[in-house]
């Protein structure tokens, strides 16, 4: 209660009711007591679990996929994203300029090798080929006549030289005659007047003999004529069997056919369109697919393997068009001369055979380049290999069914197998699902799904 001082100042003093508060206080200390006191027996007392180190170490086991390493021969191939590509294409064009008057196969069609594809009008060629077989004839009959000509000229040429040499002999004997009868004169056995006859006889034969040469040379200068006659027609005739045989080649283009084996690809004319022979689009465009070619690279990295293993064998090539198809077997038949410098990468070509046409041109498929073969090879199913800081490693279960981590080196995988250089022996079992729950020497339980097992196993072998 307020009191006043003497000074009349309020002040504030304590009631007579105060020392009835003193139990409360004590009450909350007991109950504080209470409540500390058990709490830091559970701490301290070896009934705690965080204090009891068999607890500690006491874990559930993981439960976890398991395969067995085996021991098997593994192929080494490179696996590369391919390209399919023809064989040759060939876009077919014509020859000769005509209307199409009929088209002779589908889109699409698989054709062989001279199958005809296109017929143009054929009538204007065929003309030409008329006009030229008449002019050849006519030219044979020119050379024919020629030639009888020449046959005359000489025949009377050899009758002019059978001429010559009887009036050669008549000639001789005219002149011995006279000289002859020159001595007798001078003897005067005879007479003057009949040595005078025989002069005159002998000059008139050498007239004549000078008249049958000139005769003989005229003939021969006839002769050179019909020759040079015989030449020209024949000459004149060559030129019209080129003329034909370019006509009857006109008249033979007019029938398109398929220059190569192959698959037709779309029509570009159609019946009664007008073509031209140097048109820049093609009639159609053929691509050869049997064989066929299917175009990869592969990192420079290997390279010198495949170089190497190619130059002992001929390296075989399996073609996938799907996960689940069948290979399709060829062959590496080219190998590119230069790596792309901005890709570090190497072209390749396989040929193959596509017998069943089950590749087409443009079409992108998985292409496997097989190498060598590493034979008794430790296996694993490669979902078991995991890569850490220090490298690749994997889990292996230990008798004791505890997790032993072990960094093994990687040789090959091929086909959902991994093959291990190093690190693992044969018939060590291996954690294929559950690693990431696994630390070095964990409990490990193995999962008793008998599908999931089955699987595995079924995988592993």
């Amino acid at each position: 209660m307020l009191v006043k001082k003497e000074s009349g100042a309020p002040e504030m003093q304590m009631s007579q009711n105060a020392p009835k508060r003193r139990p409360t206080v004590v009450m909350i200390m007991t109950l504080i007591l209470l409540v500390v006191l058990p709490v830091a027996y559970f701490l301290f007392s070896g009934n705690n679990p965080f204090n009891n180190k068999e607890a500690k170490t006491e874990r559930q086991p993981t439960l976890v996929t398991v395969a067995p390493s085996t021991v098997m021969d593994m192929p080494v191939r490179i696996k590369a994203i391919a390209h399919v590509e023809p064989m040759q294409t060939v876009a077919v064009r014509t020859r000769v300029d005509g209307e199409v008057t009929q088209v002779l196969f589908k889109e699409g069609d698989y054709v062989q090798q001279g199958t005809p594809l296109f017929q143009i009008d054929s009538r204007p060629f065929l003309d030409k080929v008329k006009q030229g077989q008449a002019a050849l004839i006519q030219g044979n009959a020119e050379v024919k006549q020629a030639e009888a000509e020449m046959a005359t000229g000489v025949a009377e040429l050899r009758r002019q030289q059978a001429n010559l040499e009887s009036d050669q002999a008549k000639e001789t004997y005219a002149r011995n005659q006279w000289s002859r009868y020159s001595d007798l004169v001078k003897q005067g056995a005879v007479s003057r007047d009949q040595e005078e006859q025989v002069r005159s006889n002998a000059s008139s034969m050498v007239a004549m003999l000078k008249g049958d040469r000139a005769s003989l040379d005229n003939q021969k200068a006839v002769i050179q004529a019909d020759q040079a006659k015989i030449d020209s027609a024949k000459a004149r005739l060559s030129s019209l069997k080129v003329s034909l045989d370019n006509a009857k080649l006109e008249l033979s283009y007019c029938l398109v056919r398929s220059p190569i084996e192959g698959r037709t690809g779309k029509l570009q004319v159609h019946q009664g369109d007008m073509v031209k022979q140097h048109s820049d689009t093609p009639l159609v465009v053929i691509n050869q697919v049997k064989p066929i070619y299917v175009t990869f690279s592969i990192p420079e990295k290997e390279l010198q393997e495949v170089v190497a293993q190619n130059a002992r064998q001929i390296l075989p090539v399996d073609i996938l068009t799907s996960s689940d198809s069948k290979p399709i077997k060829g062959e590496l038949s080219f190998l590119d001369n230069t790596v792309e410098p901005t890709t570090g990468m190497i072209s390749l070509k396989a040929k193959v055979p596509n017998l069943d046409g089950g590749l087409w041109p443009g079409q992108y498929v998985t292409a496997f380049l097989y190498l060598r073969t590493i034979h008794n090879a430790v296996v694993v199913p490669t979902q078991a290999i995991q890569i850490g800081q220090k490298g690749q490693y994997l889990f292996v279960v230990k008798p004791d069914m505890t997790a032993d981590l072990r960094y093994v080196k990687v040789d090959h995988h091929h086909g959902g197998k991994t093959v291990i250089a190093e690190g693992l022996q044969a018939g060590e079992t291996v954690v294929l699902d559950g690693q990431m729950q696994l630390l070095p020497g964990s409990p490990v339980a193995i999962a008793k799904d008998p599908a999931a097992q089955a699987q595995v196993d079924k995988e592993s072998r």
